[in-house]
């Protein structure tokens, strides 16, 4: 498989990081701005609570200034007082029916005039609304209570009734109808899901919204300080609640306004979840279209480089069979000449065929390699297995270099007795040129009277095979590139050993096409191995 081919999928993930590094910012933007916007929303939010509780506020304002300006009339009014108190009363209850009494009370507490008939008795010394009356001479309100004449949920107003020299005769006070209080409470445009709350002083519930049977005269359980509180309503749930005092009494009722977080998002995470929805699918959208887009770019890319790959393999297999007939040619007649078969030659003529006879030789073998190489680098080259003795190639092979072992004085062993019948299923011939290859270029770049070890050994499933040699120094650069095509290091070019960098590619590709492996090591004597698997029986 070419290398291109190989790289195609890290080609695709690299194009999918690329789309993500340009599309995460602006993600990470939108995020930002949902984020953004979900606070504004809530603070909004909050605002519009705190413009609810102002508004129910003043709504019932203006109820607590209808109620104080009635109180002052009546002050000042000698009916209340009269001989027919009761009956102007009365009248008065029959008009305003917000109230469920509307009474006078001399300053003992007892109560001699009442809209509502008195069939006993009443004081009402111990209620809060006529202590704060008498105590403070002005408009006072009290807390949830009963009323003592008509025994209905009520809250109590009350004001001073002075003669003409300021000296206090009694309290006159209204009583409003929580009845009719909640009946206006559901009548106000309120968001539903808002809760409101009209609280006494004390936090004892007056009426509520949305209605809640049994809820009136129930302590609040939560904080009662004006302004924004997190706290536990009624029903148990925390809300943010907006409290708001109704009108300018120190004790005066409070009005409530709640809503849950949940709520209070509800809104905002809807819009976020929207914004996320739609960078995630902006997202996918950007890395599909880029990833079609890349394939269709690769696809391209890689099926030029197919028509140029096969045009390189045309051209070296056309090249070398072209070239290897008049090579051939060269060859049997520079063995002819030397023969002297035809004739005698001097010793300058024969030296220069043998010249011609070793350059014919080495570029028969360089086109034999290309070839080879050609082969291999098919995406499924031919290979002919068989059961192969890995010692025995190394035996015939180190034969076929005596002469070069014996000019450097190199000696060749093998480390173990064992691996002299060590078997693997590999091409024969492939493997008998990978073999010499690495020994070839062991006993060439080796120093004088040093030794080339092969080292055979079983493992697990595989042979592993050894090529070990001391000489010239690698580079720690070049040690990755040993194997790339036409690459010789520089202490081989320093060496001046003839070779055209292809060897140890070959090798490499022998190795590859045997599901093996072939690396390279190096310690710091000088001293490197090559090693490769096979596949044993």
């Amino acid at each position: 498989m070419f290398p291109w081919k190989k790289a195609s999928r890290g080609i695709h993930l690299n194009i999918i990081f690329l789309i993500l590094a340009i599309i995460t910012p602006v993600i990470l933007f939108i995020f930002y701005l949902s984020f953004t916007q979900l606070k504004k929303a809530e603070e909004a939010e909050i605002n519009r609570l705190k413009s609810s509780a102002v508004l129910v506020s003043t709504e019932y304002s203006q109820i607590v200034e209808g109620v104080r300006q009635l109180l002052i009339t009546l002050s000042i009014s000698e009916q209340t007082v009269g001989p027919n108190c009761s009956s102007y009363l009365t009248g008065l209850l029959e008009r305003y029916q917000r109230y469920s009494n509307i009474s006078f009370a001399n300053p003992s507490g007892d109560v001699l005039c009442s809209g509502v008939p008195l069939t006993k008795d009443v004081k009402v010394t111990d209620r809060l609304f006529f202590k704060s009356t008498i105590s403070s001479k002005t408009f006072s309100v009290g807390e949830y209570s009963l009323g003592p004449v008509t025994n209905k949920p009520i809250i109590t107003f009350g004001h001073p009734y002075l003669n003409a020299q300021g000296a206090l005769l009694g309290v006159v006070y209204a009583s409003i109808d929580l009845k009719w209080l909640g009946r206006l409470t559901q009548e106000l445009e309120i968001n539903t899901r808002e809760e409101v709350l009209v609280l006494d002083w004390k936090g004892k519930a007056l009426a509520s919204y949305p209605d809640k049977v049994g809820l009136t005269g129930k302590i609040f359980p939560g904080s009662l300080n004006a302004g924004i509180n997190k706290t536990i309503g009624f029903d148990g749930v925390e809300k943010i609640y907006v409290l708001e005092k109704i009108g300018t009494l120190k004790d005066g009722p409070l009005v409530a306004v709640g809503m849950t977080e949940a709520d209070i998002h509800k809104g905002a995470n809807d819009e976020f979840r929207k914004a996320i929805l739609i960078a995630i699918i902006i997202g996918l959208f950007s890395i599909i279209i880029g990833y079609i887009i890349g394939s269709s770019i690769i696809k391209r890319i890689i099926s030029e480089f197919d028509k140029i790959e096969e045009l390189r393999r045309s051209f070296v297999t056309l090249a070398s069979h072209q070239l290897r007939t008049p090579l051939t040619g060269i060859k049997y007649l520079s063995e002819i000449l030397i023969s002297e078969s035809t004739g005698r030659l001097n010793v300058n003529q024969k030296e220069f065929v043998k010249d011609i006879q070793t350059s014919t030789h080495r570029l028969i073998s360089m086109i034999g390699t290309l070839l080879n190489i050609s082969k291999l680098e098919l995406e499924t080259p031919t290979l002919l297995i068989e059961t192969v003795n890995i010692s025995k190639i190394f035996n015939e092979e180190r034969k076929s270099i005596n002469m070069l072992l014996k000019r450097n004085k190199i000696s060749f062993k093998f480390a173990n007795k064992k691996s002299e019948s060590i078997f693997v299923y590999a091409d024969p011939k492939l493997i008998r040129q990978a073999v010499s290859i690495l020994i070839t270029n062991a006993a060439k770049y080796s120093d004088a009277e040093s030794t080339v070890t092969v080292a055979i050994l079983n493992k697990k499933n595989n042979s592993i095979v050894s090529v070990t040699n001391t000489g010239i120094l690698i580079e720690q650069d070049e040690l990755p590139h040993l194997f790339d095509k036409f690459f010789r290091g520089k202490g081989a070019l320093k060496k001046n050993e003839e070779g055209s960098g292809l060897g140890l590619y070959l090798c490499k590709l022998i190795i590859n096409v045997h599901k093996g492996n072939l690396v390279v090591s190096q310690k710091k004597n000088r001293e490197i191995t090559f090693t490769f698997s096979l596949p044993i029986i």
